[in-house]
């Protein structure tokens, strides 16, 4: 959680009027066992001591879905658009937080190597806005 803060303070200092909401999955959906957690399972029994922060990016899918309902008894429009202006507009959008997060990976050590304080300082500021406390 700390790394996760750091990133979300990161996301936050470089693009103040973002439309991402940083959360845990469980805030949003109540389905367990996903990809993402197979994944991270996996990476802390052969890496207990590395970073890895899951993140998953819904890019809209429900605004494709309220613009064209027709979407909705397509398997592929439920989680695609069927035009492709909209793919492209849609990926456009999301274009600054794609090279932020590269621009993040390729350098971690300011969100990543995080003094014992600064860690539990995200880990309560964390706990708080996720969990209420």
């Amino acid at each position: 959680m700390p790394q996760a803060m750091a990133l979300k303070h990161l996301l936050d200092k470089a693009y103040g009027n973002h439309i991402y909401r940083v959360e845990p999955q469980c805030r949003e959906y109540l389905a367990h066992g996903d990809l993402w957690d197979y994944l991270y399972d996996d990476y802390r029994q052969r890496q207990p001591q590395g970073d890895y922060i899951p993140f998953t990016l819904e890019m809209g899918s429900w605004l494709w879905v309220k613009k064209n309902w027709r979407q909705l008894f397509s398997l592929p429009g439920i989680f695609n658009p069927r035009l492709p202006h909209r793919e492209r507009r849609i990926l456009r959008r999301h274009t600054p937080l794609l090279d932020l997060l590269l621009r993040a990976v390729q350098s971690p050590e300011p969100w990543t190597q995080l003094n014992h304080a600064k860690r539990q300082r995200l880990l309560r500021h964390g706990h708080d806005l996720w969990y209420g406390g």
